[in-house]
């Protein structure tokens, strides 16, 4: 492993252990490399705006810090983590630019009080850097790393017959918060950081059929999905909304029976939620439903949060949200879970997508304050890029 990945994640660590007790709100914040051996234990939980780089070295050595990374903590050490270190919820937008939040440049149109309510109550990153790629950044925030220290400097962005992003000698956040910190790990949503198919005597892959083909073992999970680089738990789809596969992976397994298997020709599809949209054609579940993934990913992230409250309450929890909003194709839902409007709301799709956003915002917050987590949960709002 990278000896700059493991400063950027140990430092991670120390950053969470440091805020045990606050409730912060980062806003349009993508971790680097940039952040490597950072601790932020300045930060107080009342509303600021952070512009200045604060560093302090974790490690007094390169010696030190490698035998921290290399040790195997033993179950005295990992309970201590586990008591001190708070939860963790970072919820990933798509395609969001500072200047579709209001209260960045004054020029966002559409209402956001869930997310704004969420930066009242914390910290705002006023000075932070992404790549202008989806695939890139979201293996940059995964794995703490400049893209081009991937398996690809442009990304890996799909199913292939090789590997996901992540070099063979690098590990992610998810992995260092289970396996060092004690953390219950979890995410819903975009992962679209490339994963292996299991294909029958090395056949090749056959991308047209990437499900029905009767080369591919769908019977094993997705290698190098989410379940292979620290995720406990996941439900995933590999594009989100915008290609092939139209179908979700639970814990790495596909979800849809091959026989159901559905071919989606480009075009509108009239589903429960909405008008569903497919741009790209291809393979997918008979029930796909673009209109319903963001809701989808809010369920899912609050069931663990349920399952975890109920079954470890002491246990720390880490989870991704990585939403599908508001990346093409614009196709918001009619209502939200409660029943809110959300179709035309606005003039235009994209903009009801904003809409959308802040709701699963205000959704995902609301889940860790009703029960009690506030005190103790390090909230982190963010996107994989600027809008287009």
């Amino acid at each position: 492993m990278r000896l700059e990945t493991k400063a950027l994640l140990v430092s991670t660590l120390a950053l969470i252990s440091n805020l045990s007790q606050n409730v912060l709100g980062l806003e349009i914040a993508t971790l680097t490399s940039d952040f490597n051996a950072t601790s932020f234990s300045s930060m107080a939980s009342t509303p600021l705006t952070y512009n200045d780089r604060v560093t302090r070295n974790v490690f007094d050595s390169e010696e030190e810090e490698r035998e921290w990374v290399d040790s195997d903590d033993d179950a005295n050490t990992k309970q201590a983590n586990a008591q001190r270190n708070p939860n963790i919820l970072i919820i990933m937008a798509d395609d969001v630019g500072t200047g579709d939040i209001p209260f960045y440049w004054k020029s966002g149109l559409v209402k956001m009080p869930n997310i704004s309510r969420l930066a009242d109550r914390g910290v705002k990153f006023t000075d932070a850097y992404a790549t202008p790629l989806c695939s890139p950044s979201r293996y940059s925030l995964l794995s703490g790393n400049f893209q081009h220290r991937g398996q690809k400097p442009g990304g890996t962005w799909n199913l292939g017959s090789d590997r996901n992003q992540f070099a063979h000698d690098q590990v992610s956040i998810a992995q260092v918060l289970r396996d060092k910190g004690g953390y219950k790990t979890h995410m819903a949503g975009k992962w679209h950081i490339g994963a292996k198919v299991h294909r029958f005597n090395n056949a090749l892959l056959d991308y047209d059929k990437v499900l029905t083909s009767r080369d591919h073992d769908w019977s094993r999970p997705l290698e190098q999905g989410p379940q292979d680089i620290g995720f406990d738990e996941s439900l995933i789809s590999v594009c989100g909304i915008q290609a092939k596969p139209y179908a979700m992976f639970r814990d790495g397994l596909l979800q849809t029976k091959i026989a159901d298997v559905k071919f989606w020709k480009k075009g509108s599809y009239n589903q429960p939620k909405g008008e569903s949209i497919i741009q790209r054609q291809g393979e997918g579940d008979p029930d796909w439903d673009s209109t319903a993934y963001n809701q989808n990913v809010v369920e899912d992230t609050i069931a663990f949060i349920d399952k975890q409250v109920k079954n470890n309450p002491n246990q720390p929890f880490m989870s991704y949200a990585s939403l599908g909003a508001v990346h093409g194709p614009h196709s918001p839902p009619d209502t939200y879970l409660d029943g809110t409007p959300i179709k035309g709301e606005y003039d235009t799709p994209h903009m009801d997508m904003l809409l959308e956003m802040d709701l699963a915002v205000g959704s995902l917050v609301d889940a860790i304050d009703s029960r009690g987590l506030a005190s103790n949960t390090l909230i982190i709002f963010t996107s994989d890029n600027g809008g287009k």
